[in-house]
């Protein structure tokens, strides 16, 4: 609808010769603008979003390193086993972010079941 107001506005200016003598920053204004100010939301959120992974990481090194160090004498089966369900819970993680839209929810529901 737009676009038919668009043609039909301009085929009646050019048709009775109107004409109007719009300054170009005005035009660039409206165009740049909005254009500058999505892709700088989009790098904030992408930064927001690197951030929280690598806080995600970071702890999950942090629980397995607890659990290798700080408890007495732990064996190498509770050490491999939580190296096991840290690394499981980062894939499907990884998986949430690369599959497609449609399961999305199944791929939710296998990180929730990772932690």
């Amino acid at each position: 609808m737009v676009t038919a107001a668009a043609l039909l506005s301009t085929y009646l200016c050019l048709q009775f010769e109107l004409m109007a003598d719009f300054p170009l920053t005005l035009i660039s204004t409206a165009v740049v603008f909005p254009i500058v100010f999505s892709i700088a939301g989009a790098y904030k959120r992408r930064e927001s979003a690197l951030n929280e992974y690598a806080n995600l990481k970071g702890n999950a090194k942090a629980i397995y390193f607890a659990t290798r160090d700080w408890l007495e004498s732990p064996s190498d089966e509770v050490v491999g086993k939580a190296r096991e369900k840290l690394a499981n819970a980062m894939k499907t993680t990884d998986a949430l972010f690369d599959g497609d839209v449609e399961s999305l929810r199944d791929r939710e529901k296998e990180v929730y079941k990772g932690f």
